[in-house]
């Protein structure tokens, strides 16, 4: 497969988890079922994941890590923005280092073991 094949068809699998992530932020808050998510902070590990895997999927589409993780907490206000008009959910900055941090650690996993022409370290 061609590089550019590969690159769109990762940018489309970012834009398809983007567009989850827009999905979800547009459902109105529900009351906590279980648990286990009425832990402190379990919130901003579950920010953490999926913007992480949203930076890892922009990572895998540009090869720029620095692009990755800018575009990923831009999108990352822009959810929080966009949760201050859906019922019963708010914008909270806590949310929003959460998904910072979950891109950085994402595009800094795949980014250790890389030389500098993208192949893999053996």
């Amino acid at each position: 497969m061609a590089d550019l094949q590969r690159r769109s068809l990762r940018a489309a699998a970012a834009l398809l988890w983007a567009g989850l992530i827009f999905l979800s932020s547009a459902q109105p808050a529900q009351p906590v079922r279980s648990w286990w998510l009425d832990l402190p902070f379990v919130d901003k590990v579950v920010h953490a994941v999926v913007f992480g895997v949203l930076g890892a999927l922009l990572h895998l589409a540009t090869a720029k890590p620095w692009l990755s993780i800018f575009l990923t907490s831009l999108y990352g206000v822009t959810d929080e923005w966009h949760q201050m008009s859906t019922v019963g959910r708010e914008a909270d900055p806590w949310d929003w280092a959460a998904d910072t941090v979950g891109a950085i650690l994402a595009v800094g996993i795949l980014t250790r073991n890389r030389i500098p022409h993208g192949e893999r370290v053996q």
